[in-house]
């Protein structure tokens, strides 16, 4: 049986130097644990690269903990798998990620949990909130074996095997990896792709489509006002194709 994970990608301005801090640990654990999924490992990245590696948790939590607490850990994953227990980063169930130094931030849970992709979504950005300023951001269902947390930064990923890809897939995902390694335009209102749910900014919404109208009027899907000039918009599958239409005409689709 295909297992498929809800996800949810956020991304905000890359801040060399910036470290991950403690109380966002903190946040990242308590929701695992109560979503059913207490945490079993944790992969850390330092600026000075002193740290680099898979520790386990909660049997190593002190030696986790001094690093935050030192303010050098600039890339934290907590991930958990109750049926596997470590060496989980191509192996994980739930994860919650994030890394300041390229601006982005993940939570992902089985899709059995019952989370559509706003409720993710909009509790990615709870899980996140006082840590990170997203300006974009979107939740997908995605395969589990394909790594959907590589998925959300452009990278193909397989946990169990060789499998083939399809080219228009392989071909999107590698021009988001090169988008977040150099344009990055989905700051200034471009959109990757249309997803289920998306965190857009003022600029995605005023985006100006083919007939005139905005995004904002246009009447796909639905768009919810959220704090910080922030707009959640959903849509339907059935509503998903001409909303990409849409983006592509209007020539702010980055992976087409």
């Amino acid at each position: 049986m295909l297992q498929v994970t809800v996800s949810a990608a956020l991304f905000f301005q890359p801040g060399q130097g910036a470290s991950v801090p403690l109380a966002w640990l903190e946040r990242g654990v308590d929701f695992l644990v109560e979503s059913g999924f207490p945490p079993q490992e944790m992969a850390l990245s330092s600026m000075d690269g002193s740290v680099d590696g898979l520790f386990a948790y909660p049997s190593q939590k002190d030696v986790i903990t001094s690093k935050i607490s030192q303010g050098v850990i600039n890339v934290l994953g907590i991930y958990a798998n109750p049926a596997k227990g470590q060496d989980l980063v191509m192996n994980w169930q739930a994860l919650v990620y994030i890394d300041p130094k390229n601006g982005y931030a993940f939570l992902g849970v089985p899709k059995e949990l019952g989370y559509s992709a706003a409720d993710l979504l909009r509790k990615a950005l709870a899980v996140h909130e006082g840590f990170v300023d997203p300006h974009y951001g979107f939740a997908y269902f995605h395969p589990t074996r394909r790594g959907p947390d590589f998925f959300a930064v452009g990278i193909l990923a397989q946990s169990d095997g060789y499998e083939m890809v399809d080219d228009v897939y392989g071909t999107a995902v590698a021009k988001w990896f090169a988008e977040l390694s150099e344009g990055r335009r989905h700051f200034r209102g471009w959109f990757r792709d249309v997803f289920p749910a998306n965190l857009l900014s003022e600029a995605h919404v005023n985006v100006q489509l083919q007939n005139g109208q905005t995004l904002r009027d246009a009447g796909l899907g639905r768009l919810t006002p959220l704090e910080s000039g922030l707009w959640l918009w959903e849509l339907l599958g059935s509503e998903m194709a001409a909303a990409r239409e849409a983006l592509a005409k209007a020539g702010v689709l980055i992976c087409i």
